[in-house]
């Protein structure tokens, strides 16, 4: 039974997986926002994905 996800891998997995969707996702609406010269959005999605990573650096922190 090689290569099977105990059930706490499959969550970390699930959640790498939505954070990942999650971040490619802003940085679409970034490149659009930069292209269509939307500062004030732009601004708003670099805030909530600097937030984000922030929070991923700090779960990686408390794994170490």
């Amino acid at each position: 039974m090689k290569g099977r996800l105990s059930s706490i891998d499959k969550e970390r997995l699930n959640y790498i997986n939505y954070l990942m969707d999650d971040l490619y996702n802003d940085m679409s609406d970034l490149y659009e926002s930069l292209v269509d010269r939307e500062m004030e959005e732009t601004k708003s999605t670099l805030f909530n994905m600097i937030l984000k990573l922030r929070d991923l650096q700090d779960s990686i922190e408390d794994d170490i």
